[in-house]
Order: structure tokens, then C-alpha cells, then sequence
């Protein structure tokens, strides 16, 4: 196999042979068709990020669609050949109890899974991945509607449903999307009109980004501001700063929800969430059946994704695609290495 490698003391990778995989008890191996490349990926790499990553050197990567070349003893649910999308979350109980969560080759996410990423060292960025089957799910529904190009979008577009799950979107109530031009929150919006939303409000500074969502449906109204009269809003901003809380509790009506997905230190203001009666709750990631109802309703065509491109790079040219995904690219773009 050949994968993409990152050495001690390195600020780049380096595309090198290594043996093929065998699958573990409870495993499968994946030979990959596309990897979602995302913009933080730079600094994992050089370091800037402040990630904590498994020891060096090690094969980063996440969220990619491959097929099953090799199971291992015990496997259930998914077999040799079948095309999957590969989850990367994987937790698990210290000896003290707590548990631990962390990506497979990229990071730590609770701060104390290093155990965990000694045990899954390696990432997507190969020709093949090794994972536990339970992070696997078919797609083969939905590839008569689209490809692994765009299936390997689904941690994202996961992530948005993990979000609506958790602040309780329900069928034709009001969502605004904080953020509405990234990689989430594009994502967010599609998986809005697939849960069944009424009224879905793209957010974003950009009048020209938001130009991207124009046609999408009916259902869709785009602004610079949270609109009044939302149930819920999700955030999918990086941002500190508390003036978008404060902003969605003026906005939201009485029992009203406000989801994060990406702001990890929020200042939730007192003013209205008494009052309102409003809920704040962060989310960060998905269940583990979510793949495959996003998958349904992809296939079902429920869940618009004809709208998204992609710039696709093969493995050895993984440090250009790196380069090209933190530069960011437009509405309904992503950056793909297919190995």
C-alpha cells in the first residue's frame, strides 16, 4: 500500500510504500476511493494547529468512501466488496472510567485518549485504512445518485445532523444556519430540507457567498442577520466572540434552541434564556446510524447534493490539496485526494 506519512521533526508529507493491512478481529480494511480533505489539515501538519496527534511517524485523514477488500474475525453488518463511508470517531473507557474520544489518525478530542491513538495511529491518506466495522456504512444506495466524491462529505454533512438531532429539529419548525457558507454549514442546509424544516435561514457575512444557495428550494431565505422567528439555530462558527448568542436568543422564539458545532468556549448571556425559555447545548459529532439515514436521503433525493463539486487531487500530489483546502474554496466545494 502507499500511504501519506508524517516524520518527527516534519512540516510536510511524504508519500511512501508501507506493507498492506490484514484486518483485525472486529475489523475491516478499506481501500480508499476519496478523502475529504479538510482546512485545518495544514496546521495538524506543520504543527500551528495545536492538535494533539498520535506518535510520528503516522498516515493522517479522515472521512473517506472506499470498498472492503479484507474482514476480520467477528464482522457483522458489512463484507468484502461492499462500498462504505468510514467514520473516524472512536471511544472508548479509561481504566478510571471516563471516557476517552479521539479521531483515528488526526487528534485528540477529550483530552486523555491517547491510548486510543497509540491503537489507531493511521488515517485515510493511503491507498488503504484499517477501522473497527462499526465505524463503516454502506453507501452503495446513493451512488446511483452521486459519488465517493461527494459521499465522503458525510462527516460534515453528519455533524449537522448530529446538531439537529440534538436541538430537536423538527418537521416544518424554522432553522437558521450561523456560518451558512462553509464546509458545515452548506452541509447544515441540505440536511435542514432532508430533516423536513420549514423555513431554512442561510446566515453569512458574504451577500456573494450567500448568491450560492440561490434556486436551491423554496424553503431557503438567505440573510446577513438571524432572522426573528426562529425555532432553532445552529452554529457552525469558530467564534468566541458572544454576539452571535446573543443575537439568536433575540431572534428565537419562546422554546427555542441554540446548537453549537464549533465554537468550543460560547459566553451563553442570561438575557431572554429565562424568559424564552431557551436551551443551549453543544454537538460535536454524530451517532453512529447517521451515515446511513443521510445516505437514504440522498438516495431518496431528499437530501439535495447535486449542487456540490469538488477539486480532486491524486496521493501524490496530497501537498498541493492540502495547500488548495486551507486557502477555503466556494459554496458547494470541497477538496478530494483520491489514493
Amino acid at each position: 500500500m502507499r500511504a501519506a506519512r508524517l516524520h518527527e521533526n516534519a512540516e510536510s508529507l511524504v508519500v511512501e510504500d508501507l506493507d498492506d493491512p490484514s484486518a483485525p478481529e472486529g475489523c475491516a480494511v478499506v481501500a480508499v476511493e476519496a478523502v475529504f480533505l479538510s482546512p485545518y489539515m495544514g496546521t495538524l501538519i506543520d504543527g500551528s494547529g495545536g492538535f494533539v496527534t498520535p506518535r510520528r511517524p503516522f498516515t493522517p485523514g479522515m472521512d473517506c468512501v472506499g470498498s472492503i477488500v479484507a474482514v476480520g474475525g467477528g464482522v457483522t453488518g458489512v463484507a468484502v466488496g461492499d462500498c462504505v463511508f468510514c467514520d473516524s470517531y472512536i471511544e472508548a473507557a479509561s481504566p478510571t472510567g471516563r471516557t476517552e474520544y479521539a479521531f483515528a489518525g488526526c487528534f485528540d478530542i477529550s483530552g486523555g485518549a491517547g491510548e486510543i491513538l497509540d491503537r489507531w495511529r493511521d488515517g485515510a491518506l493511503a491507498t488503504h485504512i484499517v477501522l473497527p466495522a462499526e465505524c463503516l456504512t454502506t453507501v452503495e444506495p446513493a451512488l446511483s445518485v452521486t459519488s465517493a466524491d461527494v459521499l465522503c462529505r458525510l462527516g460534515w454533512m453528519g455533524t449537522a445532523y448530529g446538531g439537529f438531532v440534538h436541538g430537536a429539529l423538527s418537521t416544518d419548525s424554522s432553522v437558521a444556519v450561523y456560518g451558512a457558507t462553509g464546509l458545515v454549514g452548506v452541509s447544515a442546509i441540505v440536511v435542514a430540507l432532508a430533516m423536513g424544516a420549514g423555513r431554512v435561514c442561510a446566515v453569512a457575512r458574504s451577500p456573494e457567498r450567500l448568491a450560492a444557495f440561490d434556486g436551491l428550494d423554496d424553503r431557503v431565505e438567505t440573510s446577513t442577520e438571524i432572522p426573528d422567528g426562529i425555532d432553532m439555530v445552529l452554529n457552525t462558527v469558530d467564534i468566541d466572540d458572544p454576539a452571535w448568542i446573543n443575537q439568536a436568543a433575540a431572534a428565537l422564539n419562546k422554546g427555542g434552541s441554540i446548537v453549537s458545532v464549533a465554537s468550543t468556549n460560547p459566553t451563553v448571556p442570561a438575557s431572554g434564556f429565562v424568559t424564552k425559555e431557551l436551551a443551549f447545548r453543544g454537538s460535536l459529532w454524530f451517532p453512529r446510524d447517521a451515515p446511513a439515514s443521510l445516505v437514504r436521503m440522498i438516495a431518496e433525493g431528499r437530501l439535495p447534493v447535486d449542487r456540490f463539486r469538488v477539486h480532486p487531487y491524486g496521493l501524490d500530489d496530497v501537498g498541493a490539496a492540502v495547500d488548495h483546502a486551507a486557502r477555503g474554496v466556494s459554496p458547494f466545494e470541497h477538496v478530494v485526494v483520491r489514493p
